[in-house]
């Protein structure tokens, strides 16, 4: 019977290998991986150069240009450990907590060794043994008329970032609309000779040995590497490449593309190709033809704080809805846009957004950085003038049954009505709660602010139609001036600013 294969049954292989390596050599990406005589004038000529060197466009601080070889990994282990190091002496390492950007890792390589860029892999994902916030994830992309394949592509796979809000950790890695990203399968090419049965046994071992570290690696959850890229890297023989040239591939497959605009079309459509491939990435496959929707149906509700919801038309029986928050800039250009999720909130829906999903997911994406520049700002302000229908600001809840919404992750749940009282709970967004008294608002603030917010709250009462009355209300919600007393899913009685409180029937 054949045993499970070891880190040793791997070096042995290679070692039997590197024997016969006059006779037989592997050709392709994963053939490269066991180091070969065959590889070696390639490596020579072309080995990877790993250095610090900054890319402003991609947000990165680290380089590999060139083919990977066997002690790549411990030379880009080493640089990392002093980019950290030094983030942590100048004191701006949890600056990068909230970003990515600035520190990722550019590859510029036609691919390599495959068990030494799996090792990268893991240094570049953080493992199992540093995941979460504060821990060693890296994003990575590849630039500006780069190129990233075989090998390479599966060390890009390992990008990634967790936030410091306590968020799971999630995939970051961004392609250049003008870059190439490209993935095929393993072969072996075997010259005239003859071989005894273990020799062959032996170089097929590695192979599949190779194929078995991304296996685990998927298991172990460190490599985010979707089933059906997989599949089609394995079917994809190794004189060709499976290339990521479309907007639905890369946002199935969590693959960022940037930077690029956002869709100059119709507003209403470009939201429903956010929920699409958010969709896409959700179910590792592409949206279903049986959902209920199209651009000419979509009821766009326009939330507070740039949200936006298609209320059904997803899922089964087409039930569920979609929500796409947007912000109104971004750190940098590689960074995401805002989120969206389908149904209710949960953290195992929700997904990060960039402005390339706004576009139809057959769009090539050497097409996008050709596209007329579009803004956040311009991005919204179109949504807002095409949404069908905006919820109005009201000072009162009309019953006590509401959600968190209007957050990123969540409120505070405090013990008085006041930002500086203490914290009682974090409520999550979404989570749904009780007003104690649904009639009943505490207005805070200096007596005439107060005074102000009583008088346009009544004012709106009275008349829904007072456009005034419905600007100065929105103005005392934005400005956390109104506080409800609620009771969360726990139990808790607190108070929270009404801003973060969204009505439920």
């Amino acid at each position: 019977m054949r045993q499970v294969s070891t880190e040793a049954n791997i070096a042995a292989r290679e070692k039997t290998i590197l024997i016969i390596s006059k006779k037989i050599t592997l050709a392709g990406a994963l053939s490269a991986t066991i180091g070969l005589a065959c590889c070696a004038s390639l490596s020579a000529a072309n080995a990877a150069i790993i250095q610090f060197k900054k890319n402003e466009e991609m947000g990165c601080s680290i380089s590999v240009e060139g083919v990977i070889e066997s002690g790549d990994a411990e030379k880009l282990g080493t640089l990392v450990a002093k980019q950290r190091a030094q983030d942590r002496a100048n004191g701006n390492f949890f600056e990068f907590m909230d970003s990515p950007s600035g520190r990722r890792i550019c590859f510029d390589s036609p691919g390599g060794n495959m068990v030494e860029a799996m090792a990268m892999a893991e240094i570049i994902s953080g493992g199992t043994s540093s995941r979460g916030p504060g821990g060693n994830q890296l994003g990575t992309a590849v630039g500006r008329n780069a190129r990233c394949e075989s090998a390479c592509a599966l060390a890009f796979m390992a990008g990634s970032w967790a936030r410091s809000e306590g968020e799971v950790t999630g995939p970051n890695r961004v392609i250049h609309p003008t870059s190439r990203l490209g993935f095929h399968r393993p072969n072996l090419v075997v010259s005239s000779g003859s071989y005894s049965e273990k020799e062959i046994d032996a170089a097929f071992g590695v192979a599949l040995d190779t194929i078995s570290l991304v296996i685990k690696a998927r298991t172990a959850n460190w490599l985010d590497f979707p089933e059906s890229l997989f599949s089609t890297m394995l079917s994809t023989p190794h004189s060709g490449m499976y290339f990521i040239e479309t907007v639905g591939e890369a946002a199935r497959l969590s693959i960022q593309v940037a930077p690029t605009s956002f869709f100059n079309g119709a507003s209403p459509q470009a939201i429903l190709n956010f929920c699409n491939s958010v969709d896409a990435s959700l179910l590792d496959t592409d949206p279903p033809s049986t959902y209920m929707i199209s651009s000419g149906e979509i009821e766009l509700v326009a939330n507070a704080y740039d949200r936006w919801t298609i209320p059904s038309g997803f899922r089964e029986e087409a039930v569920s809805g979609c929500t796409v928050a947007i912000f109104d800039a971004q750190r940098h250009a590689t960074d995401p846009v805002g989120y969206a999720f389908i149904g209710d909130y949960d953290v195992d829906r929700r997904k990060d957004i960039w402005p390339f999903q706004s576009f139809p997911s057959e769009t090539q994406i050497s097409m996008l950085e050709r596209a007329t520049p579009l803004l956040a700002a311009e991005f919204i302000k179109a949504l807002r003038n095409s949404s069908e229908k905006t919820n109005p600001a009201t000072c009162w809840l009309t019953g006590p049954s509401a959600r968190i919404a209007n957050v990123k992750e969540y409120v505070n749940l405090r013990r008085r009505p006041d930002f500086s009282a203490p914290v009682i709970r974090q409520v999550p967004l979404s989570e749904r709660v009780r007003a104690t008294r649904a009639d009943n608002i505490t207005v805070i603030g200096q007596e005439r602010d107060r005074q102000s917010c009583i008088n346009a709250c009544q004012a709106f009462g009275a008349n829904s139609e007072d456009g005034n009355a419905r600007d100065r209300v929105q103005q005392c919600i934005d400005d956390n001036m109104l506080w409800y007393e609620i009771t969360d899913a726990r139990g808790n009685r607190g108070w929270v600013s009404r801003k973060f409180l969204e009505e439920v029937e």
